[in-house]
């Protein structure tokens, strides 16, 4: 009966522990989705970023009828970058941001509220759902190198990554949000696709979905034993 009881347990146990470093790194991210998600509609980031002050000149500089997603997000961007200065490391957090420094997580963050924020007042908000925040990992088809954070924006129905830490505006510049595309080319932000999501942000019907996914192990072979050992 001890045997037996002892089985059991090992069986158990056994099966909880493959179970969380399956799990593990999905589960990571998408605790950090949520706390961004309740950041992405805080109207600290845009009193921050005073996106309200370029609102005449977006205004001004775009044709609401026909702005696509990729312009709209790029204004978004440029306001963030003219608030933030990209650094990294684990001491960067939300309290950093709100004061100027952010790192991938952050600089992201601000760019989707941003553009969120625009999309509204514009009265565009069917443009909300076309860009989406993502936490995963660096993938290069072989292993995975490192935690990352980006946006993720609708182009003629293929999701592309945008990198928003291409920081092209500097603090003292004024932007001109007809030349956006001169100052934040494609070829700088739209990178190709050597990131693998494990959860994301999406407006979907009205408000912020956190979405997970569990097949990051299976896709890329990377479990928490990997993040241990140091092959992360």
């Amino acid at each position: 009966m001890k045997l037996k009881n002892t089985l059991k347990r090992i069986v158990f146990y056994g099966t909880l522990l493959a179970g969380f470093n399956y799990y593990a790194l999905p589960l990571a991210t998408s605790v950090g989705t949520w706390e961004l998600k309740k950041e992405a509609t805080n109207p600290k980031v845009q009193k921050v970023c005073q996106t309200d002050k370029y609102l005449e000149d977006i205004l001004a500089s775009i044709d609401r009828q026909t702005v696509e997603p990729l312009q709209l997000l790029k204004a978004a961007h440029a306001i963030a970058s003219k608030k933030l200065d990209y650094r990294a490391g684990w001491h960067i957090g939300k309290r950093s941001a709100y004061k100027g420094s952010a790192d991938c997580k952050y600089f992201s963050l601000f760019t989707y509220s941003n553009y969120l924020y625009l999309a509204d007042q514009i009265g565009k908000p069917s443009m909300k759902d076309k860009v989406r925040l993502n936490m995963g990992y660096k993938y290069d088809g072989k292993k995975v190198n490192y935690g990352h954070t980006w946006l993720q924006v609708l182009i003629d129905d293929k999701w592309c990554n945008y990198e928003t830490t291409i920081d092209n505006i500097r603090k003292n510049e004024t932007i001109n949000f007809k030349e956006l595309d001169k100052k934040i080319p494609d070829e700088k932000v739209l990178e190709d696709g050597k990131e693998i999501a494990t959860s994301c942000i999406q407006e979907e019907n009205g408000s912020l979905k956190n979405h997970t996914n569990y097949n990051f192990t299976i896709e890329t072979g990377a479990d928490l034993k990997t993040v241990l050992k140091g092959r992360i």
